[in-house]
């Protein structure tokens, strides 16, 4: 019996934690990688933060230059392996919350921020004090595409909030130690730990939300004015159909506005300004009808200008009606014309003289 009792040192809890996260240390990280491949981008990055982070540990305790203390690598391994343990646990670089990081929100916003934060802590602070191998800088480079999306996705939800205290401001690190670094990985950590809560029961939109959501993504177009009047008109109609009024409208409206462009452009017919000066008549086969005239009773010193275009003029000559051309304003005026019946030059300044 006593065979089968673990000895004293197997069952030494610092002694297993310190095996095991040897252990861990020895899995590839490009496993992470190849796993997320297809999932989103808390997996994707959740998966690239895992494969630096444990590369970077054993180049900081491998280097003769440079080493740092031995308390702050402590403290970073522990970070690495609970972070390790966050990721495991749920299941986070494999990708099995994806769904949940889909269809929740806030559990998608507060995951992202913090992981974005450790890896630019990473990034920008911790591996400038390794010697960067060229795998170092190939985990790096997908480690900083990571982070880009998801720094999109964050400032789209906090543009969404309203929340101008979520923007994540660069920082100046230049006086940064690496015990600061360790302790800032170690919060992180911790963080990423408190949201235990909303991954296992977490808050997922509504369907109000998609929907305003949706909308707000919508492009606006002209005809929308027209069929939110419809269905302002009749609150009852279908949206389909008040779309198509709507559009039908807008197109009878673009129809009529080149209609009348167009003619603005026609130029109008040339009118003649006479001054009336003979009573008018209506010539009727042989007989001559004269009327009142129009002008007549207002008296000699008025005159009455009348704007009508000037057409062929008429006269009877042996029972049938001659339309002839009516004189033009040079040939009025005085000036000489070729006349179009017998081909002579002639001088002829009024319509009696001319017939």
């Amino acid at each position: 019996m006593a065979g089968f009792l673990p000895s004293q040192a197997d069952c030494d809890p610092i002694q297993n934690i310190l095996e095991w996260q040897s252990q861990q240390l020895q899995v590839q990280p490009s496993g992470y990688v190849e796993e997320a491949a297809d999932h989103n981008v808390v997996a994707g990055l959740a998966a690239s933060l895992l494969s630096l982070f444990k590369s970077i540990i054993p180049a900081l305790s491998g280097q003769q230059q440079n080493r740092i203390p031995q308390t702050a690598q402590i403290s970073l391994e522990r970070s690495c392996s609970a972070l390790i343990l966050w990721s495991d646990g749920y299941g986070i670089a494999e990708g099995r919350l994806n769904d949940a990081f889909n269809r929740s929100r806030k559990l998608r916003y507060a995951t992202l921020k913090n992981l974005v934060h450790i890896g630019r802590v990473l990034v920008e602070r911790l591996l400038p004090l390794v010697h960067v191998s060229e795998k170092l800088q190939a985990l790096c480079s997908s480690v900083e595409s990571n982070i880009e999306e998801a720094a999109g996705i964050i400032a789209e939800a906090s543009s969404r909030q309203s929340d101008d205290s979520s923007s994540d401001a660069a920082s100046d690190f230049s006086n940064d130690d690496v015990h600061e670094i360790a302790e800032d990985l170690k919060t992180d950590t911790l963080i990423l730990s408190s949201l235990d809560p909303l991954l296992k029961y977490p808050i997922f939109d509504t369907q109000h939300e998609d929907v305003a959501n949706s909308h707000a993504t919508l492009t606006w177009s002209p005809e929308k004015l027209f069929s939110d009047k419809i269905e302002n008109r009749f609150p009852s109609a279908a949206s389909p159909l008040a779309s198509h009024l709507g559009r039908a409208n807008y197109e009878r409206y673009l129809r009529c506005q080149a209609t009348r462009d167009a003619q603005g452009r026609e130029e109008p017919g040339p009118l003649v300004n006479r001054e009336v000066q003979e009573y008018a008549g209506t010539i009727i086969a042989n007989s001559k009808f004269h009327d009142s005239g129009v002008g007549t009773s207002l008296g000699a010193p008025i005159a009455l200008t009348v704007s009508y275009a000037e057409t062929t003029m008429s006269y009877s000559h042996d029972g049938q009606s001659v339309r002839i051309p009516p004189l033009s304003r040079e040939a009025k005026s005085g000036l000489p014309f070729s006349c179009i019946a017998c081909g002579r030059t002639i001088v002829i300044t009024n319509n009696s003289g001319w017939k």
